[in-house]
């Protein structure tokens, strides 16, 4: 998912500009050039050296959590250099052909959060997106 994708794909169906959740946040491409869109932008990464650097940007809160549809330890695995973190995924049909960096993660549910106002949720899990949105229920019938 690119900054480009969010602003052309998705922004134009956004009616308020509440809280923004970025579930899959990277080094945070696609949500530092938002900060000034949202009142509140929230991430979540999973992978420990991706979420050190998303640490610079005082204006997002963040979480080293991998969201799914329970809470477990799982594996993360990232397929090449952890200095280059994209693609890294905790879904076993990935993992199963993947070998890399592994880092063991835990899951929580996004409804688990009780985040409210929310106006926008990017997801971008490396096929893991079905448990993110199955654990994510409650959150966005809200």
């Amino acid at each position: 998912m690119s900054e480009r994708k969010v602003r052309e794909w998705a922004l134009p169906y956004v009616n308020t500009f509440n809280t923004y959740i970025d579930v899959g946040a990277s080094i945070g491409d696609t949500s530092v050039p938002f900060i000034s869109t949202f009142t509140n932008i929230i991430c979540f990464e999973p992978n420990p050296n991706s979420y050190k650097k998303l640490l610079d940007f005082n204006e997002l809160t963040c979480y080293n959590t991998a969201l799914s549809d329970s809470e477990e330890e799982v594996n993360l695995i990232i397929p090449h250099q952890t200095n280059d973190p994209e693609h890294g995924s905790i879904a076993e049909e990935r993992n199963s052909k993947w070998k890399g960096e592994q880092f063991v993660v835990h899951t929580k549910t996004l409804d688990s959060y009780k985040f409210k106002d929310v106006s926008f949720i990017k997801i971008d899990v490396e096929q893991a997106e079905l448990k993110v949105v199955t654990g994510a229920k409650e959150t966005i019938k809200k």
